[in-house]
């Protein structure tokens, strides 16, 4: 009887089994991927926590400033329209020193200026003064809506131009002239301030410098009567601010939130609705705004700043980059690699522990190889083709398996008797048996059908110089009581992975092929006997 092969490692004791080996496998991964992914968890929830205080530290600050500017903004135009109205006689040279001082403390201070009512009859003699101070002096409108130009003021019975301004721009910024009339939102701010008695801010909107802002107005009526002549009628200090200037550095400080700031009555739907601030934050994907949180505060300024009815709205969509992507790429790494070097370690401990077991005993012998022909049994193939199969993934190598079926044993069986059958097979087993290396096994698989397991790295022409051998010796005589025998064999082929990914698949595979090659031996063989 033909030794064991070299290469196989399955004997074991009694109690041991590849399929105990699985399920302790399964175990230890299924211990392992829990814990894993507590710890994966544990980490993003961290991340998470740690995101949404960045977040409110991040989005306080940024209240806090836009707050601050936006009183100082109503505190800068209180004092201004306190001190032009204690003025004995409006003085432009002393209205200017103000200003200044008040944009030299406080650069984001866009202009200060003084609107001032006239009729038709003042027009004239308004312009003609005003040209000393600033030159070309013409009550203007300008068209905010549709063209954005400016032309001169058409006849009308009363006008409301801005008579004052600092800083003075000599060229597009220089709004000196300009007859409040033209913008609803103007008359609007200008009308609320009257009432209230207080400083109203407009709805943000494209000034004529074509920059965003919006303007804050306070009514003048302390002291009516004391004003350069021949201004007799309502005055109003206005503070225009550019959005730029006033929020600009705020929300470049802050890149990863994503800022809007408008009026508290805007509507979004409305096209003509614009904010003084939208930024979109730091740029994210579909997925990380499906999937990842996004942080959000809303703060209505009017709580603070009552002038100045306007919403901050500070959002922060978290992205992969804010989960502290080292940390987790290192997690996911280890919770990956450690079950493949754990299960090659365990294998290879699986396989030195059955190496050194003995497996020369009549119970290993019994339960591990055919009684009749002295090969591995079914059980005993099964279990090396699955550790073969095991080591090929692990190793990424190769494998063939021979399906053999002996033409024509039946017919010995019927006519010369089991016997005569029994000893074919154990001849044809010994056979085969002196083909073999000693890294290859042969199986009986049931009845006249055998496997034979090839040696690994194993390919098709290598497989295919083999099965010829076999044919060679199936084809030679075999004696029975000295009665010559004819017999052949059907042998079909398979081979990891190109056949299969598991055992089942290669063995159906090769059992088909030996099956299409038995039927092609048949169709073969009935001319001749016909």
């Amino acid at each position: 009887m033909r030794s064991e092969p070299r290469h196989s490692h399955l004997a074991r004791r009694t109690h041991t089994s590849i399929g105990s080996f699985r399920r302790t496998t399964r175990l230890l991964l299924i211990g392992w991927v829990i814990l894993s992914v507590v710890a994966i968890a544990y980490v993003v929830r961290q991340s998470l926590w740690d995101n949404r205080l960045a977040f409110n530290q991040a989005a306080g600050e940024l209240a806090n400033a836009v707050t601050d500017r936006a009183l100082i903004a109503e505190t800068a135009l209180e004092g201004f329209s306190a001190f032009v109205v204690a003025l004995p006689r409006f003085d432009h040279a002393t209205a200017a020193g103000y200003a200044r001082t008040l944009s030299a403390r406080y650069p984001f201070l866009y202009k200060f200026e003084v609107a001032q009512q006239i009729d038709h009859t003042e027009r004239t003699d308004l312009e003609r003064k005003l040209s000393v101070i600033y030159p070309d002096f013409k009550v203007r409108q300008f068209d905010y809506d549709d063209r954005r130009q400016w032309r001169e003021a058409p006849p009308s019975e009363h006008y409301f131009p801005i008579i004052f301004q600092e800083p003075f721009f000599a060229d597009e910024r220089q709004i000196v002239g300009l007859d409040l009339n033209s913008s609803v939102l103007l008359i609007e701010a200008m009308q609320q301030s009257y009432q209230l008695g207080l400083p109203v801010a407009t709805r943000p909107f494209v000034l004529a410098e074509d920059v965003i802002g919006y303007v804050i107005h306070r009514a003048l009526d302390g002291d009516v009567g004391r004003v350069m002549e021949p201004l007799t009628s309502t005055r109003y200090a206005l503070l225009a601010l550019r959005a730029d200037r006033l929020f600009g550095d705020l929300a470049e400080s802050h890149p990863n939130l994503a800022i809007r700031l408008t009026h508290a009555g805007g509507d979004d739907d409305d096209r003509r609705a614009v904010h003084l601030i939208e930024t979109s934050g730091q740029t994210s994907t579909p997925i990380e705004r499906l999937v990842l949180p996004r942080f959000a505060q809303v703060l209505p300024l009017e709580t603070v700043v009552p002038s100045q009815p306007f919403l901050l709205t500070s959002t922060w969509q978290m992205t992969w980059r804010d989960l502290d992507p080292p940390l987790l790429i290192g997690l996911v790494s280890v919770a990956l690699i450690v079950p493949l070097f754990a299960r090659r370690f365990a294998l290879a401990y699986f396989e030195n522990r059955l190496a050194g077991l003995n497996s020369e005993g009549t119970l290993y012998q019994m339960a591990n190889f055919d009684a009749l022909t002295g090969v591995a049994n079914r059980h005993r193939l099964t279990e090396q083709l699955e550790l073969t199969l095991l080591r090929a993934r692990r190793d990424e190598t190769r494998f063939c398996l021979l399906f053999m079926d002996i033409d024509g044993l039946k017919a010995v069986n019927d006519r010369l008797g089991h016997a005569a059958g029994d000893a074919v097979l154990v001849t044809f087993c010994g056979r085969l048996n002196d083909l073999l290396r000693g890294d290859e096994m042969l199986g009986r698989f049931g009845g006249d059908e055998f496997v034979l397991l090839t040696s690994d790295n194993a390919v098709p022409t290598d497989v295919m110089a083999l099965i010829g051998r076999i044919r060679n010796e199936a084809d030679k005589p075999w004696y029975y009581r000295k009665k010559e025998i004819r017999l052949g064999v059907s042998i079909g082929y398979a081979c990891y992975p190109a056949d299969g990914s598991n055992i089942a698949a290669l063995l159906e595979t090769a059992d088909r092929r030996m099956y299409r090659e038995k039927q092609d031996r048949r169709s073969a063989m009935a001319p001749a006997e016909a």
